[in-house]
């Protein structure tokens, strides 16, 4: 399970950073765009942080 758990934090990390991919997206060349893929991203985020954390919980 932690290598499963390991797989959902990086899920994690790169949906933090295509945030920030939404944010330039939306500056310089659509908003709704832009503002639809930040949001996706941090939607995937929180789930791949709960779903991370419900496997490495036999950890503590």
């Amino acid at each position: 399970m932690k290598i499963l758990a390991k797989l959902f934090y990086a899920l994690a990390i790169i949906s933090i950073v295509l945030i920030g991919v939404g944010a330039i997206v939306a500056i310089w060349f659509n908003g709704s765009i832009g503002f639809k893929i930040s949001l996706t991203s941090m939607t995937s985020a929180v789930v791949s942080i709960a779903v991370a954390m419900g496997l490495d919980i036999d950890d503590l």
